[in-house]
């Protein structure tokens, strides 16, 4: 597949696609996986998980790889860009007359928006063999 052998290849000195276990041949200190907050998003994250895990084991074990975590919804408390993550919150601030933007993915968010949650207030799980294994056996 040439996306696997294109990620390989950006984030790998070696290119003969086998596992990594030295990670200092790796050129990032750190990677996010950052995809839409839907279902979509979710096979995509999921795929990411496995590649990792797959040929970049020693990454996850060294607490490297992270999974960013999007808002569904978000409202500006004056200038400032406020992201709304949890589903029970977003409902109950609606049914309290809370004016409430929905964002379907990444693409909808304006750059002040993205900045604001993906660096100055970000919130991302670090990702383990645990997290790893628990979702395998996870239908969607």
């Amino acid at each position: 597949n040439k996306t696997v052998l294109d990620l390989f290849n950006v984030l790998s000195t070696d290119n003969d696609l086998k596992p990594i276990d030295d990670t200092s041949k790796v050129r990032y200190d750190y990677i996010s996986i950052t995809t839409d907050p839907d279902v979509d998003g979710y096979h995509i994250s999921r795929m990411m998980l496995l590649f990792f895990n797959r040929f970049f084991p020693k990454l996850i074990e060294e607490g490297r790889i992270i999974l960013s975590q999007i808002p569904l919804y978000g409202y500006y408390d004056k200038k400032k860009f406020i992201g709304v993550y949890d589903l029970n919150e977003a409902k109950a601030m609606l049914a309290n007359g809370k004016k409430l933007m929905r964002h379907k993915g990444l693409g909808e968010f304006d750059p002040d928006e993205l900045e604001v949650i993906l660096f100055h207030e970000a919130r991302y799980i670090v990702v383990t063999k645990e997290l790893i294994d628990n979702m395998k056996g996870q239908e969607l």
